[in-house]
């Protein structure tokens, strides 16, 4: 495995749709990468708890969703910021996601339904920031951060996990 910076991850993705690679194309193979991995690393007969975030990460993970979904797989999604603010190939891919059986969820704030699905879920994906990351993270999408690294469970996430700054590893 190659790590690459903040700034490598962003000219690779150019590089690719310059090659005529289309956004869409890399949005499916990085979710279909994660679900390959959640499939042979955990398998399909487990409860998945999803928190998606707003941007392309977020992207990633509604495909991961739909990929699980496909398979029969236990997926509760919960989308972490405005869903008005969800735009492009990410919007598109929670629009796919709404024709699975999947409960789609608006993380506001914890709350019982939130400590509940942590407790019921067997692995939790983090889809909620990505590698363009580069701000100190705060308020309920912090305390969320920090319920599901208290959680005892098995985490999966989505190129970085959220909250990591790519470039240093520091947290923010």
């Amino acid at each position: 495995m190659k790590i690459v910076s903040r700034e490598e991850a962003k000219k690779l993705d150019k590089q690719a749709i310059s090659m005529g690679i289309d956004e869409s194309i890399l949005m499916e193979n990085a979710g279909c990468a994660v679900f390959d991995f959640l499939k042979n690393y955990f398998s399909l007969d487990k409860k998945y708890l999803i928190f998606a975030g707003m941007g392309n990460n977020g992207g990633d993970a509604f495909v991961v969703a739909r990929k699980l979904a496909s398979e029969f797989a236990h997926v509760v999604v919960f989308i972490v910021g405005e869903k008005n603010q969800i735009k492009g190939i990410a919007l598109k891919n929670l629009d796919l996601l709404h024709l699975y059986p999947v409960e789609i969820l608006q993380f506001n704030t914890i709350n019982r339904v939130v400590l509940s699905s942590l407790l019921e879920a067997d692995v939790i994906i983090d889809g909620i920031f990505g590698t363009g990351l580069n701000r100190e993270i705060e308020g309920t999408t912090k305390e969320l951060i920090l319920e599901i690294n208290n959680s005892k469970k098995p985490v999966v996430a989505i190129d970085i996990p959220s909250g990591v700054d790519a470039n240093t590893g520091a947290i923010l």
